[in-house]
């Protein structure tokens, strides 16, 4: 076989390669998609989703913990559902609690909270210290470095 030959072969392999590879980036994007949607229905229904100021108030009595307030359908809340293994592993490893306020969901609790923008974000630090965030800058830095403790 000549080199002619086998280049040949392998440009005629290599676009098969290519077409399979975008159907195939394009499929798995799909199933992506609705894996989000589907994990999103099932967060709301959890009990990590605050619905009444009830719930909040049991809150209140723990130590540490960490409010997330977000919204249906906006860029931020799909970032944030990406994150959320990974802030549940941080809090979890610092003995505190996390919870979910969904603006479509808590009317009650966002005006006890007053929550006006979203995201919000209302963290009780490891001393006792409410902190609030109302920038999504703030609560997208503080979600990467996420501690109860003081920097």
């Amino acid at each position: 076989m000549d080199w002619t030959e086998l280049k040949n072969k392998a440009n005629i392999l290599k676009d098969e390669t290519i077409k399979i590879a975008k159907k195939s980036f394009e499929t798995s994007k799909e199933y992506a998609e609705k894996t989000g949607v589907w994990s999103y229905e099932k967060l709301k229904e959890s009990r990590f989703v605050l619905k009444s100021t009830a719930a909040y108030e049991e809150l209140e009595n723990e130590k540490r913990w960490a409010i997330f307030c977000i919204q249906d359908d906006t860029p931020f809340t799909k970032d944030f559902l990406l994150l959320l293994p990974i802030l549940f592993t941080k809090v979890w490893i610092e003995s505190g609690s996390l919870r979910i306020v969904i603006k479509e969901i808590s009317d009650e609790l966002q005006q006890k909270l007053e929550i006006t923008d979203y995201p919000f974000a209302l963290i009780k630090m490891n001393g006792g210290e409410i902190q609030k965030m109302t920038k999504e800058p703030e609560i997208r830095d503080f979600m990467k470095d996420f501690t109860f403790y003081s920097k």
